[in-house]
């Protein structure tokens, strides 16, 4: 399998969640508007398969909204990507060698009352502690966040309130991550990945790097960086090193790092609207770097470590051929392709790939292909396509 451009995260395990967590990795918080007009709160933590696994008792999420938020567990996943391990799932993994398991967390439906105030509604979960191969920042502990700003529709005299315990209104659901975060590569490798935000009322999204933070309530502590690194560049930037990028728009991550070791990060996606900053959520996780050996093998000497090739052709059968337009970077690479169509038009087109190099054993390499997104996520409950609405169109009322 091609390493290129392999990611997976190395969670390190809870002792007992929300208590003493000396190997806890990170995590989110996520919201999302019901019809009933409350609101349910989702808690995801990280942990390393080679660990003891986390409590299942319900987890609190604190907040300045005057409000009790209690998330009871729903799930656990395993996050382990065949190509990198042989294996997907947690079943005799060691500690530290990239696989993952997801704890879901949920709370009931909450009533949220009022208007949030002009610094947001803050909605915090904290523990102890970040692990100690944490290479760029000696600081400990945790303090997940995510924050919930007021919203004044275009024409209105102030902003929408979440109503009254009698009649509850919500007015927004937070952005998602619908990638899990698949983030180990191997030391001198251009790395390319993304997490995948999606908005589920199409608000426009903005990424970027925030502060890690440690402490047991809002605001918390930033994190304090060793020397050489930054909120903005948290991975390796010396010699034979490539810092860490972020793309606002697309949200796409780029970096390559001559060490290896284990990197503090938080992404942060910020929601707005009509020119309004509405809503923040923050993925505080580990990046994670490791000195890969080369491989051996009687094709040993064959082996290129390159990306495969990848060709999208429009179906020229169609009556409208579909017409991808690609988005490019400033070193020309292909960012993504998009296309414009009217609801009911068909977008069809061909997929293909090769990679000409044998695996260091001789035996042919390995391609898949999966699709993610808005369309294909359990973050959309309903069949009709999703299309990303220009900023401007998306100015109206909940």
């Amino acid at each position: 399998m091609n390493l290129k451009r392999l990611f997976v995260v190395i969670a390190l395990t809870l002792f007992s969640v929300q208590g003493s967590a000396s190997h806890l990795l990170g995590g989110e918080i996520i919201w999302k508007c019901k019809p009933n007009g409350k609101y349910q709160f989702t808690l995801v933590l990280y942990r390393d398969c080679g660990g003891i696994a986390l409590g299942t008792g319900s987890q609190t999420i604190a907040n300045n909204a005057g409000v009790a938020i209690s998330a009871a567990y729903v799930s656990t996943t395993d996050v382990v990507p065949a190509c990198y391990t042989g294996t997907t799932t947690c079943a005799g993994a060691t500690s530290g060698t990239g696989k993952m398991q997801k704890y879901l967390y949920r709370s009931g439906d909450i009533t949220l009352t009022g208007v949030p105030p002009v610094g947001g509604w803050n909605f915090t979960w904290n523990s102890c502690c970040r692990p100690g191969s944490i290479s760029n920042t000696n600081t400990g502990g945790y303090l997940l966040r995510a924050v919930m700003y007021p919203y004044t529709p275009p024409g209105a005299t102030g902003p929408l309130s979440a109503g009254t315990a009698a009649n509850p209104t919500c007015f927004d659901s937070s952005p998602n991550f619908l990638e899990d975060p698949q983030v180990i590569s191997c030391t001198n490798v251009d790395v390319v990945y993304n997490n995948l935000g999606y908005d589920p009322d199409l608000d426009s999204l903005y990424y970027d790097w925030a502060a890690p933070l440690a402490g047991n309530a809002w605001p918390g502590t930033a994190v304090t960086w060793n020397t050489g690194y930054t909120t903005s560049s948290p991975l390796p930037s010396g010699t034979g090193s490539t810092g860490v990028t972020i793309d606002g728009t697309t949200g796409e991550v780029n970096f390559k790092s001559a060490l290896a070791g284990s990197w503090a990060t938080c992404v942060k996606i910020e929601e707005w609207r009509c020119g309004q900053k509405i809503g923040e959520i923050f993925r505080d996780i580990p990046i994670v770097t490791l000195g890969c050996p080369a491989g051996t093998g009687l094709c040993a000497s064959a082996f290129v470590d390159e990306a495969p090739s990848l060709d999208i052709t429009p179906d020229p059968n169609l009556a409208n051929p579909t017409i991808l337009v690609p988005v490019t970077n400033t070193a020309g690479d292909t960012l993504y392709l998009y296309t414009e169509v009217y609801p009911g038009d068909t977008v069809r087109f061909d997929i293909s790939s090769s990679d000409p190099y044998p695996n260091p054993n001789c035996s042919s390499q390995n391609i898949n292909f999966s699709a993610s997104g808005g369309n294909l996520s359990s973050a959309v409950k309903r069949h009709s396509a999703v299309f990303r609405l220009p900023t401007l169109l998306n100015c109206r009322l909940p």
